[in-house]
């Protein structure tokens, strides 16, 4: 009797894809780099690529170290050994220091079509887990649409590619917009070119704290003091032309399109001096626009792909798969899980797992916070951050256990820039030698960022 082995899965099975578009934050797809992450809804009418940066985060540095506290810790100490635990931790919030900072959403890419949702057929929306980009397509008063999206670590930018199967069919307009107040936008149809320049907020008041006036920025006479960003978008349209709305861009009459588009701070580490480098993100962002317009769309893509394919193919799962699995769309397979033999859905998550980190943590990126890369929010939950009680250590556990030391490296720069600062800390809250790193508390004050 022929024994039967489980049928292996393919790479073509590590895609999440659906038959609609994404109607909240949470079911868009996310891209990134480690550096640059865009969340894709898909949309037919409209398109909104919601966009991070990992060093966007409002407040400024500052010295946050509490100087009371070791006065107050002899008393601490003594409360703790007699038994009175209530006193002790009432007195230990006299030690605490301000609230951390928060993950700051950057900007969101958005693209108007003059399409009827009504009108949509053959609709699929899907994000490949083996090269890491996203795809929209679907079919609109006789034509087949395409859209493909990826994020390039080697070349730091993300490139949005459209096509359609019939000439002169891609027309639409194109915007930028952020939540953040301090900004301005130009637009250049000579050179196809959007930019969007803004500040971020000098203090942002944890979600969990019931504050009316909970976001501040700068006045006007005291630009700079936070940090900066920009947002730089060049259009390339074949077949057709390119003119400039009121801040925005159209596109009109093309064959296929690309968008290119570059983001950068002013973020400079605390640890290397306030002046030790000066940093502009317009010029940061239009240089690496430069260099990727210097390839074509191809090049940047196959360039993607290998430098991801690199971390990702080390590790393949197989925990056998079901025929007909990947016929259905990923939410109706994790609705139909508690009753369908579907083992792949699990190897799927597995890899899926594996996807985030890399695209969230790559070397010389910040570390994967509480969530990841992507956030809407100006007062995002537990502000985005790095919790070390123990959600900073979770975001890493598969890194060296599915082979993805590299994705480990920020966290690991992290600590050792942690240390630096936490040796004044140290002395200065504690009378103590070595380093300390508090606590991000969920409901309560922690030492800032």
């Amino acid at each position: 009797m022929t024994k039967a082995f489980p049928i292996a899965p393919t790479n073509a099975d590590l895609k999440l894809w659906y038959r609609q578009p994404a109607k909240h934050w949470e079911e868009a797809l996310p891209v990134g780099n480690g550096r640059l992450g865009a969340m894709i809804f898909g949309g037919t009418a409209s398109e909104q690529l919601q966009l991070n940066e990992d060093t966007l985060w409002s407040g400024r540095p500052k010295d946050s170290d509490n100087p009371q506290a070791r006065q107050i810790l002899p008393e601490v100490r003594r409360l703790l050994s007699v038994g009175h635990y209530t006193e002790a931790e009432a007195l230990c919030r006299q030690m605490q220091g301000p609230y951390t900072q928060s993950y700051q959403p950057m900007a969101s890419l958005m693209l108007h079509f003059a399409t009827d949702p009504a009108m949509v057929s053959h609709y699929q929306r899907e994000l490949s887990l083996d090269t890491a980009v996203a795809t929209v397509q679907y079919r609109h008063s006789g034509a087949n649409f395409k859209r493909e999206v990826w994020v390039s670590a080697p070349d730091q930018v993300m490139v949005i590619r459209l096509s359609c199967d019939q000439p002169g069919r891609l027309t639409f307009g194109v915007t930028l917009n952020t939540l953040l107040h301090q900004h301005s936008i130009a637009a250049d149809a000579a050179t196809g070119t959007l930019t969007l320049i803004g500040q971020a907020p000098t203090h942002v008041e944890p979600s969990y704290r019931n504050i009316v006036d909970a976001v501040h920025y700068d006045n006007l006479d005291q630009a700079g003091q936070s940090i900066s960003f920009a947002v730089q978008l060049n259009v390339v349209a074949e077949g057709g032309h390119v003119r400039a709305l009121d801040q925005g861009l159209r596109v009109e009459g093309a064959d296929h399109v690309t968008l290119y588009l570059s983001a950068a701070t002013n973020f400079i580490s605390h640890n290397h001096g306030p002046d030790s480098v000066k940093r502009n993100p317009a010029d940061i962002a239009r240089q690496r626009l430069t260099n990727a317009r210097a390839q074509s769309s191809d090049q940047l893509l196959q360039a993607h792909i290998v430098d991801y394919q690199r971390l990702f193919q080390r590790v393949t799962l197989n925990l056998g798969n079901t025929v007909d699995a990947n016929a259905l769309p990923t939410d109706e397979r994790i609705r139909q899980f508690h009753s369908q033999h579907d083992p792949q859905l699990i190897c799927l998550l597995f890899q899926y797992g594996r996807y985030l980190l890399i695209s969230s943590s790559r070397p010389g990126t910040q570390p994967a916070n509480l969530q990841g890369i992507w956030n809407e929010h100006i007062r995002p939950p537990w502000s985005s951050n790095f919790t070390l009680n123990i959600n900073t250590q979770m975001n890493y556990w598969l890194a060296e256990s599915t082979n993805l030391a590299e994705c480990h490296q920020p966290l690991l720069d992290f600590i050792g820039e942690l240390s630096v600062a936490g040796r004044k800390t140290a002395q200065t809250n504690y009378g103590c030698r070595g380093w300390v790193a508090h606590r991000v508390c969920g409901r309560g004050p922690a030492s800032s960022r």
